[in-house]
């Protein structure tokens, strides 16, 4: 579902990707729709709302590690100034230190 979300984004769609998001928090999936919902926020180019549902996923332990450091759909978000914190909170949730 999220995948529509982040390509009618990319098809400058907002309506229907902004509609995605709202199907997503419908289908109550629980933390790991958190992660869906940024990453369609992350298309629409809104990094203020992707960082907030990222710090959200990372409180509630839904995080996606793999997908947050390597996929290229999200790589917009790597470059800002947030995302070494974020993945700071990320290592401190997983126990790891480096």
């Amino acid at each position: 579902m999220w995948m529509t979300g982040v390509l009618a984004a990319y098809e400058g769609d907002e309506e229907k990707a902004r509609l995605t998001i709202k199907k997503i928090e419908e289908a109550k999936m629980g933390p790991i729709a958190l992660n869906y919902i940024a990453y369609v926020y992350h298309a629409l180019g809104d990094l203020d709302s992707y960082f907030e549902y990222m710090n959200r996923v990372v409180e509630t332990h839904g995080t996606i590690p793999f997908t947050l450091m390597h996929s290229p759909l999200l790589a917009k978000a790597r470059t800002d100034s947030r995302y070494p914190e974020l993945m700071e909170k990320v290592r401190k949730h997983l126990g790891l230190t480096k």
